[in-house]
């Protein structure tokens, strides 16, 4: 859309800015005399920028007058601005002395300002042309802003994040305590019918060597033992993945919680290879290693546009939130962690499954990360969707695999899950 009037008529120009605000329109409107030339840009039908020969310089008045910078400051932010060539306001944030966010509250209230100015001029032209617009290059550090605004609801996600399911919590104080009634952990258990019913199918799943004698929640503590009664505890407890799904990423509830269910056999099997001391912490630490996209996956939905552009242009899917939301689901699912007073070296290795090497407990995160990587690998041949995992060669190194553990490591893991996966889903 192109408008051209004049001051001459002194109705054309509200009407003009009428038309842009109710029909949403993007672009630049030109006022001009014979002295000086004023742009207002409007984004969406609304007015978010002023430009002009003394636009800076206003800008400036109006921080100080509103108390937010001092005049050296100003000086010194001016100075930033013309060696960098860049505008004033990107000057004042590059040197932190003021906010973003109360920098551009002052943006919007002077191009507000600079508008209503421009309604009571008496002579000259102005000119509405539709252009792209955009906010990133008028506003200083406005992706910054976003980011950190993302990362301020994202946090708060976190804080409200439901915790372990009460059943679960109870359930391990009686199994934490070696002189407890196994039968009190029976009918704790029984409360809850969709993780007793978990508990059940999981236990007669081929993995454990119990399939079909598993007929009742007390059976299942006498036959099974505590320690594979606390994986199958903490399967049930992660079954939360399965809930809902995961639209931001693309995966079902059921996708998603057999991918943490195959990262913790896979865990569980490679430390039993090179460390078994750790076998019991790689297994849960497996099963909570995505906890963060229970977080997360609301948020890329809302930025799937930018989040799918990372991903098509080759980034990973953990660079692609850091980009876009200011986390990754390794940061959000450490926070996670604390939440549901994981220990701390499990929450590190949750935190570095992508970078063991960053991990204080190196071990635990390598085998966490070769798990997720194997899990992705032989994704397809367990009937779940594959997507593309960057492996760190060094973590097989640090663990001293060979290329032919390795692969039984792999066919173990794949035909663990399958027979698992298959006997509950026929069930």
């Amino acid at each position: 859309m192109q408008i051209e009037g004049s001051f001459s008529r002194p109705d054309s120009l509200p009407h003009l800015i009428n038309t842009l605000s109710q029909t949403k329109r993007t672009g630049i409107l030109r006022f001009s005399d014979d002295s000086k030339i004023v742009k207002i840009f409007f984004k969406d039908g609304q007015a978010v920028y002023a430009s002009g020969p003394k636009s800076q310089a206003q800008l400036g008045l109006l921080l100080k007058k509103r108390g937010l910078i001092s005049e050296d400051n100003l000086k010194q932010a001016a100075v930033h601005a013309k060696e960098n060539q860049i505008i004033l306001g990107q000057a004042l944030v590059d040197k932190k002395f003021i906010e973003p966010q109360a920098l551009h509250n002052e943006i919007r209230s002077l191009t507000s300002n600079t508008l209503a100015e421009l309604l009571r001029w008496q002579t000259g032209n102005f000119a509405y042309e539709d252009a792209p617009v955009s906010l990133e290059a008028l506003y200083p550090a406005k992706k910054d802003l976003d980011v950190r605004l993302m990362k301020e609801r994202i946090a708060n996600s976190v804080r409200v994040l439901p915790p372990m399911p009460s059943v679960i919590e109870k359930a391990r104080k009686v199994m934490d305590d070696p002189k407890a009634n196994l039968r009190a952990l029976g009918q704790i258990l029984e409360k809850d019918q969709g993780i007793a019913a978990r508990i059940l199918r999981l236990a007669n799943s081929p993995y454990y060597g119990m399939a079909g004698t598993v007929a009742s929640i007390d059976r299942a503590i006498v036959v099974l033992g505590r320690k594979a009664l606390s994986e199958i505890l903490s399967m049930a407890a992660m079954s939360v993945f399965a809930g809902r799904d995961y639209v931001g990423y693309g995966l079902t509830g059921e996708e998603m919680w057999w991918h943490t269910i195959a990262v913790a056999i896979g865990a569980k099997t490679i430390a039993e290879k090179v460390r078994p001391r750790l076998a019991e912490d790689a297994f849960a630490t497996g099963l909570i290693h995505d906890a963060g996209k229970l977080v997360l996956d609301k948020f890329v939905l809302e930025n799937k546009g930018a989040f799918d552009q990372l991903i098509n242009s080759g980034k990973t899917a953990v660079t692609a939130e850091k980009e876009t939301l200011g986390w990754n689901h390794c940061e959000i699912a450490s926070q996670i962690c604390q939440s549901w007073k994981v220990p701390k070296h499990m929450a590190q290795a949750v935190m570095h499954h992508h970078t063991p090497a960053k991990a204080e407990n190196k071990a635990l995160a390598c085998i966490v990360h070769l798990a997720d990587g194997m899990a992705h690998v032989c994704a397809t041949e367990i009937g779940m969707p594959s997507s593309p995992f960057k492996m760190d060669k060094n973590a097989v190194q640090l663990l001293g695999l060979e290329p032919l553990e390795m692969n039984t490591i792999m066919n173990s893991i794949q035909e663990s899950v399958q027979q698992t996966r298959q006997s509950i889903m026929d069930d």
